[in-house]
């Protein structure tokens, strides 16, 4: 398909517009020495371009293509990934749109945490940036004067990618965070903890025949949207294959010591899920409610139970010195399902997250946003600062903390706390 896509773009006349893109080279590094054998930092390079054909006065291509490279060739699941983002022809007529190719399906809800969100599959190659993945399917949207309907069909899904075997996100300290409370997984003291997949396996024919539906209301009482997904889950199910130096029994249950390198069990699954937005604007007031609940389709005891997010929140922009700064403060709350390894996102129960968007003057802008999970007694907090040169070039800089009590997950990755900077070339 993606080559059918390209024959058409060099063989149809078609009238361009400006087309638009960046490459950023960026290094971060970590707060500390992280243990063998992970690096502490890592410079990548990244590139994407954003162009439209239009071939006639109803038919389009975009062409939308991303890259990114890293100089550590273990750290992601891919030392060099490319990813269509949207390469796709559409037709266009009567508020209805026909679309065929690659495109990704990430839906607008809550900033940050987005309940909305439920029928993408991402690269979490690094848990703090996951950019979305793209796959070839069809879509058909329709807009009438107070509703909008959009529903795709991929017929075979892109299946996300993990963290790289030598990644800071796959836990080398203490023990392995898992769902339970009765079963634990101890790291052997000063041994280098490495790590494997084997092979991934698929279950309930994950990837073919996924659906995705989202429908819009807009009226005087607000803004509503409803969404349904069926198909492969964005994040796998993660067991370790266990190889054991000695196990014991206490009185919390089982303690296991693994033999390294450790061995992951990798199982994609089908879900569905369904999820609701309602959104309301009071002046310079926004107020957001969006929550999802999702549970695994089929039988297999591997499968996890269901899970629910509840994301509200107050969104409020004003004005300090001629500039526009936004303020966000929500409240989250999770219900996790029980199988598989503990992940970050397990963190945003009873949590408060907070954002500030800042720009001062025309080349400057300054961001910070973060959390904090009191169920868990643990945060995240980041700060970022931009300045744009001039039209074409562009510094970032910030810095990530994350922290927690001794029982936490994010305690197991505060070594990954870190700085980093970018330089971006926009054309």
């Amino acid at each position: 398909m993606l080559a059918a896509l390209l024959v058409w773009i060099l063989a149809t006349p078609a009238s361009a517009g400006e087309g638009a893109g960046h490459i950023t080279v960026g290094r971060s590094q970590d707060s500390v020495t992280q243990p063998a054998p992970v690096a502490s930092g890592d410079t990548t390079s990244e590139a994407e371009y954003n162009q439209k054909f239009e071939l006639n006065d109803v038919l389009s291509i975009r062409f939308h293509p991303w890259a990114r490279t890293s100089a550590d060739p273990y750290a992601w699941s891919s030392q060099s990934t490319f990813d269509p983002r949207e390469i796709s022809i559409s037709e266009t007529a009567d508020n209805a749109a026909l679309k065929v190719g690659y495109f990704t399906l990430k839906w607008e809800g809550t900033d940050g945490l987005n309940p909305m969100d439920i029928a993408s599959m991402k690269d979490w190659g690094d848990p703090l940036n996951t950019p979305t993945k793209a796959s070839a399917g069809i879509q058909f949207s329709k807009s009438f004067e107070h509703f909008d309907f959009e529903i795709s069909y991929i017929p075979w899904n892109t299946p996300s990618s993990l963290p790289g075997t030598n990644s800071q996100w796959l836990p080398r300290k203490d023990n392995l965070p898992l769902r339970s409370s009765t079963v634990q997984l101890n790291f052997p003291k000063d041994e280098e903890i490495g790590y494997s997949y084997d092979s991934r396996q698929t279950l309930n024919d994950a990837f073919h025949n996924n659906v995705a539906v989202r429908l819009q209301a807009h009226g005087d009482l607000g803004d509503a949207a409803l969404e349904y997904f069926e198909g492969a889950s964005d994040t796998p199910i993660l067991k370790p294959n266990i190889f054991a130096e000695f196990a014991s029994t206490g009185p919390n249950g089982t303690v296991i010591t693994l033999s390294p390198p450790v061995r992951l069990i990798v199982y994609d699954y089908r879900r569905r899920t369904e999820a609701l937005l309602l959104t309301k604007t009071l002046g310079q007031w926004i107020l957001r409610l969006a929550m999802r609940y999702e549970d695994s389709v089929g039988d297999s005891n591997l499968l996890p139970s269901w899970s629910q997010q509840t994301v509200a929140g107050i969104e409020r922009s004003f004005d300090i010195s001629g500039n526009t700064v936004t303020a966000v403060v929500q409240g989250a709350w999770n219900h996790h399902p029980d199988a598989g390894l503990l992940a970050v996102q397990d963190v945003f129960d009873q949590a408060l997250l907070l954002g500030l968007r800042w720009p001062v003057g025309e080349k400057i802008t300054v961001m910070a946003s973060g959390f904090r999970s009191f169920k868990e007694g643990s945060e995240f907090n980041q700060l970022q600062g931009s300045y744009r040169w001039n039209d074409h070039w562009s510094t970032d800089l910030y810095a990530q903390v994350l922290k927690g009590s001794s029982s936490s997950l994010l305690n197991i990755f505060a070594d990954n706390s870190r700085v980093g900077l970018n330089m971006t070339y926009a054309f």
